[in-house]
């Protein structure tokens, strides 16, 4: 079965089905309870399929959201959620931004201005960085259609404004190259850059390419060129300002942990800025924990684990991780065959079919005999649910291998050192390097 099939079963479990209700139909917020592993993501999912709320989603650090947003990019299309990080390399104490995660938060500001929902994952450090409000946000933002007449010059002169550079191949955010009628530009809001046909100044066509192979990949009807967000002149707002607050909810893994580290935030930049002057100083870009408790309070929430919000109900998951296997096929059987026995369903998801057949092939090697239901794609943990009565385990956590989370800026990431590449593999005896 696919992951999907799964999302499904998961989405008629009586609590999910209960707290989008409550959701649906009440004012107030919410507290749970009792979930463990990947099942967190699970109920966001289907939250995110129930409602046509936008979900902004605030995990303790930048691992967990990493692969919160990972399990989600499993369970549904990566059109419906988006990743937003922090800006800076080092916690904003040396000012040194990461291109491809500017990527990430400017992707982020344009998917919350549009009519679909969307889920937005999280953590405090990229939090506490302020973004440009939303009618500069709109102001910077260059819109391009099929069919429209723009003068490239001017499209050009507009690009120079915002910093864009103009190079002979674009490979990362930030970039653009004219090539007679051909513009290649690499907004800030998308992972590979567009290319633009002109015919005069009318243009033909528009596709997103690859960088490596310069090749196309798929056409565009209408596409936002988007600068960097830190560049754009204007009111610095939090993205809990920047957000719709009629249509977000906010859900808050332990929300009091949350405002202490906004604080932390705040305090290392101000140590700083003491420290080097006010060429360094950050803290007009980042809010303050006074600050997020008075934007939160304006929410509906959903917390779970400690909590500074006010709830008025509990939802109570009855769940437990995955049991830690170590490769042990004895623990493995033994804990199998007494949840078979008390009629629990098993789901044993990976990302290859292979991999699913090899752990039915040791079963059947050992002599024991243990149906499951192998599930095509996996998530980051496993869990067991005794509401469902099932228990999902994931291969990975079986063996004891790594599992890593993949982001939607991978393949921005990869530009510049491609481009490298390209540069050095066309390198010819006698040529001069600097």
């Amino acid at each position: 079965m696919e992951i999907l099939e799964f999302l499904q079963i998961y989405q008629k479990h009586p609590l999910v089905k209960e707290l989008s209700e409550w959701i649906r139909n009440r004012k107030g917020n919410l507290a749970v309870d009792g979930l463990h592993g990947s099942s967190r993501s699970l109920l966001l999912a289907s939250l995110h399929l129930l409602q046509s709320h936008n979900l902004l989603v605030v995990m303790d650090n930048e691992d967990d959201a990493a692969y919160c947003y990972h399990d989600l990019s499993q369970l549904f299309d990566r059109n419906d959620i988006a990743y937003f990080p922090s800006a800076y390399r080092n916690v904003h104490k040396h000012g040194a931004t990461d291109d491809a995660n500017e990527i990430l938060r400017a992707d982020t500001l344009a998917r919350l201005q549009q009519q679909t929902p969307v889920v937005v994952v999280t953590f405090p450090d990229a939090l506490t960085e302020k973004v440009v409000a939303s009618n500069g946000f709109n102001e910077a933002k260059i819109e391009l259609a099929v069919g429209n007449v723009v003068s490239v010059s001017e499209l050009v002169e507009r690009l120079d404004g915002y910093g864009f550079q103009q190079m002979d191949f674009v490979y990362e955010p930030g970039q653009y190259s004219l090539r007679g009628s051909i513009l290649d530009i690499f907004s800030f809001a998308n992972e590979q850059p567009y290319r633009l046909d002109f015919f005069g100044d009318e243009i033909e066509s528009i596709r997103t390419f690859d960088i490596e192979k310069q090749l196309s990949v798929e056409k565009q009807q209408k596409i936002t060129i988007v600068p960097n967000i830190d560049t754009i002149d204007g009111e610095l707002v939090s993205l809990l300002e920047f957000a719709d607050k009629a249509k977000t909810i906010l859900y808050l893994r332990n929300s009091m942990q949350l405002r202490e580290r906004i604080d932390m935030v705040y305090d290392e930049a101000l140590v700083k800025a003491n420290q080097y002057a006010s060429t360094t100083d950050m803290t007009h870009r980042l809010m303050t924990g006074d600050d997020y408790l008075a934007q939160i309070s304006q929410f509906r929430c959903i917390t779970e684990g400690k909590s500074s919000v006010k709830t008025s109900k509990t939802i109570s998951f009855n769940q437990l991780p995955q049991p830690l296997f170590h490769k042990n096929f004895d623990l493995v059987t033994n804990s199998l065959s007494r949840y078979l026995g008390e009629q629990y369903i098993i789901y044993i998801a990976s990302d290859s079919k292979k991999q699913t057949d090899r752990i039915a092939a040791i079963f059947k090697d050992r002599g024991d005999y243990l149906p499951f239901n192998s599930v095509l794609k996996t998530l980051h943990e496993g869990f067991i649910d005794h509401d469902l009565k099932c228990c999902f385990f994931t291969d990975h956590q079986i063996f004891d291998r790594y599992h890593k989370f993949a982001l939607k800026s991978d393949s921005a990431r990869s530009g510049k050192v491609a481009m490298t590449l390209k540069e050095l593999n066309q390198f010819r005896v006698g040529d001069y390097v600097v």
